[in-house]
């Protein structure tokens, strides 16, 4: 994942040549060390951010294999019903057929 021209010890690393006319290395240095607590950081952040999606990930994952578990569940209840309430119109017209018949047979 090395996207980045940079990183700590590069920073920590770079060495300037100093001219006639050239920046003050104490104010350099002074802005690096800023530069590389900004990036230790970074990198931090990073890694945490990282972490956290791994973990949302298989949390996510977790989730999805419940609702595929819930909706099979649905789906035999559903199934279920529909065969309770096909028993339950056979057992109405076998009691009007019954009726019928006893009421003819009285």
């Amino acid at each position: 994942m090395e996207q980045f021209q940079l990183n700590v010890q590069k920073i920590l690393d770079k060495q300037f040549h100093v001219d006639f006319k050239g920046y003050s290395a104490i104010e350099v240095d002074e802005f690096l060390d800023k530069v590389i607590a900004d990036y230790t950081r970074f990198d931090e952040l990073v890694e945490m951010f990282g972490e956290r999606i791994v973990q949302l990930e298989k949390m996510n994952a977790s989730l999805k294999a419940q609702v595929m578990e819930l909706e099979g569940k649905v789906a035999l209840a559903n199934q279920a019903s529909e065969e309770n309430v096909s028993q339950l119109d056979i057992v109405k017209r076998l009691a009007k057929l019954e009726n019928e018949v006893y009421s003819k047979v009285r």
